[in-house]
């Protein structure tokens, strides 16, 4: 997904301007995490799983 096609959907215009700036920073980091993962020959589904799990508040995260 990029940027323009988020920033066109019928949620992210809903978002007030301050929640568009907050989203858009956000898309912004975690593309380049995901760009850093790639470049070091990470898998990128496996740190996306990983996140999910920290993220989740998982214990066994691997």
């Amino acid at each position: 997904m990029t940027f323009e096609t988020l920033s066109t959907t019928e949620w992210f215009l809903q978002q007030s301007m301050q929640d568009q700036q907050k989203i858009g920073g956000l898309f912004f980091k975690v593309n380049q995490i995901l760009e850093g993962v790639e470049e070091t020959g990470g898998e990128r589904n496996r740190f996306l799983a990983f996140a999910f799990c920290v993220n989740s508040g998982g214990q066994d995260c691997n």
